[in-house]
């Protein structure tokens, strides 16, 4: 560490932090934005978005006629998964 007088002797210029400057830690420079932000995720989590893009391409890969066993490893889920997400779409495996 250098001493007092170390820092006196110094070249560099004096750096002094305004007092002012305190309010901005106090206040969120874009709280607009992020109250948007936390509004959508309040009403879309994206949890449920991941899921209900799951549940489409379950259902596009069934219409395709491909079997559980390549759709599940389409979407990366277990079968039973797939299986549970058709009939909650109303998209019962009869066929397959």
């Amino acid at each position: 560490m250098k001493t007092i007088k170390e820092h006196n002797k110094s070249k560099l210029p004096k750096v002094i932090i305004s007092k002012r400057l305190d309010k901005y830690e106090k206040m969120s420079l874009f709280q607009k934005k992020l109250d948007k932000a936390n509004a959508i995720l309040t009403e879309f989590p994206p949890l449920l978005l991941l899921r209900e893009r799951d549940n489409k391409r379950i259902k596009q890969y069934f219409e395709q006629g491909l079997p559980i066993e390549q759709i599940a490893l389409l979407v990366e889920l277990p079968e039973n998964e797939v299986l549970s997400r058709l009939e909650e779409m109303g998209l019962n495996d009869n066929s397959q």
